[in-house]
Order: structure tokens, then sequence, then C-alpha cells
């Protein structure tokens, strides 16, 4: 249970001190009284007090003056004036120079005057929490901030040895493979497949790091998006071999070219194909499809892999984030990805989603702002993109049966 708020009247006058008290004898409050400014200043030195009470005229000292000092040495207290009809302009005035948060008169109503202070000590409580939690979002940031200079440190260093051992890999592969037995020569592409893992998650590091730091930098150009999907496409189907799967690309003419940055947007097309592959069975195959809608280009990629559980759907951008459903041929994973593509994307003022049923496969939705489109397209937009499922950038895809569709040609 919390503390009981400490509330701090100060009046030269004993009875009406009394008065006061009596209010709040029902109350889970610690009632203190000072009949005079100098003893009630001492007082606010030795507790922490949640509200002072102060009458305007004291023989010591104005109620004006001793709130002002009251400010200085307890600032987060709720600092309220009980004063008589004559001194209301004295209040007013204490309001306006920011002494006092509000005034009282007297004669009080006793329900007013209880409701004012209880209310008084709320606010004090949200202020004082507030305050709380502006230090711990600093100490956060702090902290946030020493992690990823670690990080970048770590992730420094490491990446030039890792570069050696690639590099050495290939070497011996190359001036050894017809020494070296079958066996010998798979435990050498064993070692240069971990060691490209491991400078593939230091690099997916040093992105986090730099998107959570707020220093992701964009070297904006316009770029031909069908080429750079072509690229992409023609990468990932040359990785998707060894298991048997074939990536196919559809696309409305003409299309515009974009204001983008055509290395992070290549990184976001290189990781959702690459998804598409490692969750995708053997033999399977992969959609990509760019198209128009209004003043955007959506961009899907669609497979026929495990799908993705409705439960971890929301999680699935998060840094870190590893789901239950896995690599159909042991490809390895930290959870980075995704999280580093939805950065990307939206640092184009795009967006990014995705629809998917378990055993039917995921299609994703990457959709950017269309630059120049009126003076680079020649034929009216579609309002809606038919795709694989229907149409794209909706809700509601109609994953009904796992049937492979063909996408029509355009």
């Amino acid at each position: 249970m919390d503390e009981a708020a400490r509330v701090l009247f100060v009046d030269d006058e004993q009875n009406i001190l009394n008065a006061l008290r009596r209010i709040f004898i029902d109350d889970d409050i610690v009632v203190l009284t000072a009949t005079n400014g100098s003893d009630a200043l001492d007082m606010l030195k030795g507790n922490d007090i949640s509200v002072v009470v102060s009458d305007n005229v004291m023989p010591d000292v104005l109620g004006t003056q001793f709130l002002d000092e009251a400010k200085r040495i307890a600032p987060d207290s709720i600092r309220i004036m009980l004063t008589g009809h004559a001194d209301v302009l004295a209040a007013v005035e204490a309001i306006n120079r920011g002494e006092v948060y509000k005034f009282l008169t007297k004669p009080w109503d006793d329900n007013e005057l209880r409701n004012t202070i209880l209310h008084s000590i709320d606010r004090h409580r949200i202020l004082r929490l507030d305050e709380e939690l502006k230090a711990r979002q600093i100490e956060l940031e702090r902290l946030n901030e020493e992690k990823n200079r670690l990080i970048g440190a770590v992730a420094h260093d490491l990446r030039n040895p890792l570069t050696v051992i690639v590099g050495v890999g290939d070497l011996l592969g190359l001036q050894l493979k017809d020494i070296l037995s079958e066996k010998q020569l798979r435990h050498l592409e064993r070692l240069k497949t971990s060691s490209i893992f491991m400078f593939n998650l230091i690099n997916n590091m040093l992105d986090v790091r730099m998107i959570e730091s707020e220093k992701l930098k964009l070297d904006v150009r316009e770029t031909d998006i069908v080429g750079l999907i072509r690229q992409s496409v023609d990468l990932n189907n040359f990785l998707a071999e060894p298991k048997n799967i074939t990536i196919h690309f559809t696309r409305e003419d003409p299309m515009p070219k974009l204001r983008i940055d055509p290395s992070r947007m290549e990184q976001v097309l290189n990781n959702v194909l690459f998804n598409a592959v490692k969750y995708s069975q053997g033999g399977s195959m992969v959609w990509v499809d760019i198209a128009l809608s209004g003043s955007r280009v959506v961009i899907s990629v669609r497979d026929e892999g495990v799908g993705i559980p409705a439960a971890e759907m929301g999680a699935i951008f998060e840094p870190f984030t590893k789901g239950s459903a896995r690599p159909t041929a042991d490809e390895k994973s930290v959870g980075l990805g995704l999280a580093i593509v939805k950065k990307i994307v939206e640092g184009h003022n795009g967006s990014i989603s995705v629809e998917s049923k378990v055993g039917c496969g995921t299609t994703f939705f990457i959709t950017l702002p269309a630059a120049a489109m009126a003076e680079t397209r020649e034929s009216p937009s579609r309002p809606e993109i038919e795709g694989p499922f229907g149409t794209y950038g909706k809700s509601s895809l109609p994953f009904s049966n796992c049937v492979s569709p063909v996408l029509p040609r355009r």
C-alpha cells in the first residue's frame, strides 16, 4: 500500500488548524500544522509533503512570500492559499506567478476544501510518477545508447577476421578441390556458410543499432524499381536452386521510376525473397508481382510455405523475434531481418503488411509512394491490384485452399 500523503496547514490561529485537522480525521492522510512561516519551512525540509495550504496574513510573513519560499524548498508540492475575500487579488496574482496552484476563501465549505485537498494529493502523485517515468526514460535511453556503442565496437572488430575466414575458405576450396575428399569439401563449405551467416548477423546487428539510434540515412535517387526487383529475383532464384524452388516475376507496364535508396530497397527485397524460399518446401513456387494502385506502388511476394500462425502475426516485425515455423532446409536465422525491413520501408514513407495461413503460404505486401507518376504513366491506374489471392492490399485474402494460382500475364 502507498505511504499516506502528508498535508501541511499553516495558519497563525490554532482553532483554524484544529478545524482543518478534523475535516480529514477519517482519511488516510497525515495532517501537519504550523502557526508561523518559519516552523512551516522547517517542516518542509524534513518531510515529503504533498500539499501545502497556507493562510495569507500571518504575523511573521505573508502567505505569498511563504509559498514562494516553499516552492523553492519543495518544488513538486501542490501549494494552495486559504485566504479571506479581501486578499483574493493577491491570491490570483500568486497563481499567475506560479507560486500557488489555486486558492480557497474563508470561511470555507468543508466538502469543497476536502475534495480540493484530495484532488491535489492525486495531482501530486501523478506529477511525481511522471517525473519518475521521465527519469527512467532518460536512463533507458542512456543504456540503449551505451548498448548501441558496444554492439558497434564488437561488430566492427568481428567483421575483419570473418572476412579473412571467408576469403581463405574460398581460396582453399579453389586450390584443393581436386585433392580433398567430398566429405572434406562439405566441411569446408560448412565453414564458409557458417562464416557468411555470422557476417550477415553482424551486418544486421549494425543495422539495428543504426535504426534504433535513429541514424538511418537513405541515399534517395530515381530508381528503376522493376530492374531492382528483377536483379533480386535472379539472385534468389540462384539461391533457391538447391531446393528446386522457382521464383516467378510479373509486372504491370508501364511502371514509374521511384525515388528510393536502391541499396536499402535491394536489402528489403532480398530479405523478403530469402524468407519466402527459406520457409517453402522443395519443388514449390514463389511469386513476385509489382503493380500500381492509385498513387502507390505495391510489391507482393507470395510463397507456398509453412505459413505463420495467427497468434504470431503481431510480432513478426519485432527485433529478435523467431516464430514457431521452422525453415524447410534448416536455414539459420536470428529474427532481425523483418525488423530491419520494416524500418527501411517506413523510412521511405511506405508500409509493409502480411497475410498468411498455416500450411498454405504467406504474402508480404510492400507499399511505396509512386514519385512523379503522372508524368510517367501512359494509362490509367487500376483501382485494384489483382494477384494470386485476388485483390492486393485488402485485409481479406481468400486462403480457401492451397492450390497454387497462376498469375495472369500483364
